[in-house]
């Protein structure tokens, strides 16, 4: 019997860590051909559950140094915490110890790519090398990132032992949208001398890959050659019964049409805009708005952002607190309509646009972005594109009649093509990548 080929994945996120970016991974070492290949995963070791935020920065040294994962084995690495982690840690409301927070945080921000040992998941780089020394036949390296220190990881273990690897980038690090909000001297380091690493390192992989069209656009420009897509994708099993007599009986006996949203709200997301909008439908078409209900589902800030709308003309809101997933998915299946908040101005794919399309419940984009989110609804013809207030308030007026007419149709759609956002089928686009990009 042939030996099965190895595949090595380096990232920091991973489960038992409940982040988005450890769901990426996660769905690799599920639907890789395990018959074909054998996976290893390198990641640090992370607490459980989170008390509070500071816990991003402890070690779980109650997780074995090696476990398995679906059809993967799972090497965890001690984290071990810098001086500016330690001093979170502290978490004393001293300004001086704020001060110097900030001036090692600038410190780490750069240094750990020439100096190893201010590098707090250095052991995952160590663990992976030793691991190779006693293995043969590797296929392929993977770094996802960010963070992007795993990008360094890999270079500097295809170097020394000639193993192709893969850059997977989950956001666009020196071309991030988030870099906007970072303090100036950080945004300045991160698009001059952080993008000359960036470059240096992403030319020497094999293979690059990325989330979405619009960030495999500029990241080709950027590096000037072939970026592939592969999508991140929600997880099939999890949407097995969200069509069941149950929650079709809920949605056509609630006595009010509810929109949910899920997730975090972030700064550059117009909430504020949407419901002036929401507002302006209501008179439009002289609708009562306390036949209408918005849910947001374990998000914060939402009555804060919105404490001007506090008046009788105003749909209730109900703010529920995060729950485990499959009680969140129940709910969300219950929804009339579920709210997108986009943007024009930056793009971002959130992975819970695909778990919106498995719900296979209408969407209401706010805004356009003219970008992937455009995109991915008018491949899926699920959702609507808010592109005017008229033509916006148009379809929430027919979507409200057809609830008061019970029309299941209009709320359980069936997109042909839905099966190409799950993540079993964006595995097999990187798997068939990979393949592709064996030889040379």
């Amino acid at each position: 019997m042939n030996e099965k080929r190895k595949i090595i994945i380096i990232c920091n996120d991973f489960p038992p860590h409940k982040s988005v970016g450890a769901q990426r991974p996660a769905a690799w070492c599920k639907y890789f051909d395990f018959q074909e290949y054998e996976i290893h995963v390198f990641c640090r070791k992370w607490l459980e559950n989170f008390r509070s935020p500071s816990d991003y920065f402890r070690n779980n040294p109650c997780l074995p140094d090696i476990s398995f994962f679906e059809n993967a084995t799972i090497h965890y690495c001690d984290f071990i915490p810098n001086w500016r982690d330690r001093l979170i840690l502290i978490n004393k409301n001293n300004q001086i110890i704020k001060i110097i927070q900030k001036f090692l945080t600038l410190v780490y921000f750069v240094f750990p790519f020439f100096f190893s040992n201010l590098d707090s998941t250095r052991k995952i780089y160590h663990t992976a090398r030793k691991f190779i020394l006693m293995s043969n036949n590797i296929f392929f390296i993977i770094a996802t990132g960010e963070p992007f220190i795993t990008f360094l990881y890999a270079k500097k273990l295809s170097k020394e032992f000639n193993i192709r690897w893969c850059a997977d980038y989950r956001d666009g690090w020196s071309l991030n949208y988030g870099v906007q909000f970072m303090p100036f001297l950080q945004r300045i380091l991160l698009r001059t001398f952080i993008r000359r690493i960036e470059t240096n390192l992403v030319q020497t992989a094999r293979v690059v890959v990325t989330v979405n069209d619009l960030l495999a656009q500029k990241l080709e420009k950027l590096h000037k050659r072939k970026v592939y897509v592969v999508q991140n994708g929600f997880w099939e099993e999890d949407f097995i019964d969200i069509d069941s007599e149950g929650n079709e009986k809920y949605l056509f006996n609630s006595n009010k049409f509810i929109i949910s949203y899920s997730g975090s709200l972030y700064p550059y997301q117009p909430i504020e805009d949407f419901f002036s909008f929401f507002l302006f439908f209501l008179e439009r078409y002289n609708l009562n708005s306390q036949e209408f209900e918005f849910h947001f589902w374990g998000t914060k800030g939402v009555l804060e952002r919105l404490k001007d709308f506090k008046d009788n003309k105003t749909p209730k809101i109900i703010c529920h607190p995060k729950l485990p997933r499959k009680e969140l998915i129940i709910n969300l299946s219950r929804s009339h309509l579920l709210l997108f908040l986009s943007s024009d101005k930056i793009d971002g794919s959130a992975v819970k646009i695909y778990d919106y399309f498995a719900l296979r419940r209408p969407i209401f984009v706010f805004k356009n972005d003219h970008a992937s989110i455009e995109k991915l609804i008018n491949q899926t013809r699920i959702g609507f594109l808010h592109n005017n207030s008229e033509l916006s308030g148009l379809y929430l007026k027919n979507l409200y009649k057809s609830y008061k007419l019970h029309e299941k149709g209009s709320f359980v759609t069936n997109p042909s093509n839905l099966h190409i956002y799950s993540r079993k089928h964006q595995t097999d686009i990187l798997q068939k990548i990979l393949e592709e990009n064996v030889g040379g």
